[in-house]
C-alpha cells in the first residue's frame, strides 16, 4: 500500500506541533527581588529573592509584621517554575511549612496567587526596581 501525501501530512503534523507547543510554555526568568503584599494575613509585606535555573527556583522569602514566620530571610524549597506557573515551599520558626502558588504575568513584572500559612490568603508580588 502505497501513502498518499495527506496520509504522511496526518503522521508529520503532530510530531511538528509539539516542539512548537513546548516552545510556547518555556518558563520566564523570575531572577531577581521582589515586593509583595498578602490580602487576610498578618504579615504587612514580603522580600522575595529568586533565583532561578531552568525550572528549579531556589532563594528566599522574608515577612515583616508577623513573628510567627521568623526574622529574616527564610530559605525557599521544592521550588519550580512550569511555564508561568510558580509554586515553592518556606519553613517558617516554629517548623510551620508555608506553601505558595502564583502566576507570573506575560510580562513577568508580576506574580500573584495563594500562599497558605495557617489559613489561605491571596499574595502579589512586583519586581523591585
Amino acid at each position: 500500500m502505497r501513502a498518499t501525501p495527506l496520509s504522511v501530512l496526518g503522521v508529520m503534523a503532530p510530531l511538528v506541533l509539539v516542539p512548537i507547543m513546548a516552545a510556547g510554555q518555556e518558563a520566564a526568568d523570575l531572577s531577581g527581588r521582589w515586593t509583595g503584599e498578602c490580602f487576610r494575613c498578618a504579615a504587612t509585606g514580603f522580600t522575595l529573592v529568586l533565583v532561578q535555573a531552568g525550572s528549579e527556583l531556589t532563594g528566599t522569602l522574608a515577612a515583616t509584621g508577623t513573628p510567627n514566620f521568623g526574622d529574616g530571610d527564610q530559605p525557599i524549597l521544592n521550588g519550580n517554575v512550569a511555564g508561568r506557573k510558580v509554586a515553592f515551599q518556606v519553613r517558617g520558626n516554629p517548623g510551620d511549612v508555608f506553601d505558595v502558588e502564583l502566576t507570573a504575568s506575560r510580562d513577568a513584572k508580576t506574580l500573584s496567587g495563594n500562599g497558605h500559612y495557617r489559613g489561605s490568603f491571596g499574595l502579589r508580588f512586583r519586581r523591585a526596581p
